[in-house]
């Protein structure tokens, strides 16, 4: 009876091996998460994504909105937008409830993978949304959406995301920064009531 108890203790062994896997991060993508699996994960019914860097993004068409989910743990997102020579890269990222372990936020990727862009700080209350414009040189970009604190996820609840390619409308372009400023010359024309509000603020000043 000894010798019977002997391999049914052994498989109960292993089983219990097996269960108490420690999570581990998924470096080589082998499930297509870009986050933490769990061994047999049910935690993501929503779907597990295989956008996981930005040669697997997945391609964004002008106006159209995309669902995503954040999950596993420390997933993150890619979607391939292209901006036009209209130069105003319009990008929208709502979330469908206020409840929710996930607050989710974005970045802006150039194609050599520099943040070239950031969400806002949220600071409102209610379900999270962002409808933002980033001036940017034409050209492709990547969009990485994620949890804010990277410790949450939601396989129930999802987010959305658009973008679109807006005219810019400020006729002085393409002075968006401080590299190209357009230089001016300040001429200063006082009457002679400021001219002696002026020498009195020098006399004090000195």
């Amino acid at each position: 009876m000894h010798s019977s108890q002997g391999p049914r203790a052994a498989l109960v062994a292993v089983w219990l091996a097996a269960a108490c896997i420690t999570p581990a991060c998924d470096d080589n993508n082998s499930n297509g998460d870009g986050g933490i699996e769990e061994l047999g994960s049910t935690t993501c019914p929503g779907g597990v994504d295989k956008s996981v860097d930005i040669a697997s993004a997945i391609p964004l068409t002008s106006g159209k909105e995309v669902q995503g989910f954040v999950c596993p743990l420390r997933d993150q997102d890619y979607f391939k937008v292209t901006n036009n020579d209209k130069s105003l890269l319009h990008l929208k990222i709502r979330q469908t409830v206020d409840v929710t372990p996930v607050s989710v936020t974005y970045l802006i990727l150039d194609k050599d993978g520099k943040t070239v862009g950031t969400a806002p700080v949220w600071s409102g209350a209610g379900i999270r949304s962002f409808d933002d414009y980033h001036c940017l040189p034409a050209g492709t970009y990547y969009v990485m959406v994620k949890d804010d604190g990277d410790d949450g996820q939601d396989g129930q609840n999802p987010y959305w995301i658009s973008f679109t390619s807006d005219t810019d409308v400020d006729t002085g372009e393409p002075n968006n920064d401080f590299a190209t400023a357009t230089a001016i010359s300040a001429k200063l024309r006082l009457g002679s009531r400021n001219r002696s509000k002026l020498r009195s603020m020098r006399m004090r000043l000195t």
